[in-house]
């Protein structure tokens, strides 16, 4: 709700039997307060004035609903729940008067036929053009705009950190820098994670980096060994031939490993040949003796 309060109305409402205004301006300078404070002993009417306003906006009252008990109990209650019962009017009524005199004002509905209660959402009487937004703060007018002190009690018992600012990000967050804070915190969360993904990119790079200093140190001590050797030796190892050199040996070693597996079959062959020749020849031999 964008407008101040001027003044609070109600009759036949709750504890309230009679007409009751609450005049919300200062009483010298006339100017309507930022925020009401209302203090006063038990009995006074204090809850049925939140209630009076609460339901008035929102279509029903809070702590009606705050247990199952109290549901089961507002259920099974019948008459007039919210209308006054030693008011002889016929209806319970709200009015809320804004800062430029704009007004909202809604009464209990009328029981009638099997009516069981009154409890249920008012009739509209009058409303401002420029209030109709009102109705659309059924959510949140009761954390936004009044807090009765079983609110209160509830916001700080049950509301977790996160959810205690942005219940209170309307009074001080006015220039929109919640929204701004939340996407440093989304930008912030994005530069993390790539700087995690960067740090394990960098040590995969220096882990192979680790490998080529290991394999760069062996080649060094190869070359060291090759030097060695031709020093002392006539027969001299050339290191860029090297690894041509030994590819040249394994397809040559490749081609007589093949040369030989194929004399092996043939071999092979020729010994089954062979013996089948000696079988035959045994089985001719026998025969002739006999």
């Amino acid at each position: 709700m964008g407008k101040k309060i001027k003044e609070i109305t109600i009759e036949a409402f709750r504890a309230y039997e009679k007409l009751q205004a609450f005049d919300f301006r200062h009483n010298e300078s006339k100017n309507i307060a930022d925020l009401v404070v209302i203090y006063a002993p038990n009995g006074y009417g204090k809850t049925s004035f939140f209630d009076a306003v609460e339901w008035a906006i929102t279509d029903e009252i809070g702590r009606f609903k705050s247990s199952n008990a109290i549901k089961q109990e507002v259920s099974a209650e019948k008459g007039d729940i919210l209308k006054n019962r030693n008011s002889n009017l016929l209806q319970g009524m709200v009015r809320i008067v804004t800062e430029n005199d704009s007004i909202f004002e809604k009464k209990t509905k009328r029981r009638i036929g099997n009516m069981k209660s009154d409890y249920k959402p008012g009739e509209l009487e009058l409303i401002a053009h420029e209030l109709e937004g009102i109705l659309k703060e059924k959510n949140t007018f009761c954390t936004t705009n009044m807090l009765a002190h079983d609110k209160i009690t509830s916001f700080l018992q049950n509301y977790t950190a996160e959810d205690k600012t942005k219940a209170l990000e309307i009074f001080w967050d006015t220039n929109g820098y919640s929204d701004t804070l939340k996407m440093i915190n989304n930008l912030f969360d994005e530069i993390t994670n790539k700087e995690k993904t960067l740090s394990t990119e960098l040590q995969k790079e220096n882990k192979e980096l680790k490998q080529y200093k290991y394999e760069l140190n062996k080649e060094n001590e190869v070359r060291q060994l090759i030097d060695n050797f031709n020093s002392k030796n006539d027969l001299q190892i050339n290191l860029e031939n090297l690894t041509s050199n030994i590819e040249c040996s394994l397809d040559k070693a490749t081609s007589i490993l093949k040369k030989i597996q194929e004399n092996k079959f043939k071999n092979e062959e020729k010994i089954n040949n062979i013996e089948l020749l000696i079988n035959k020849l045994d089985r001719v031999q026998l025969s002739s003796q006999k």
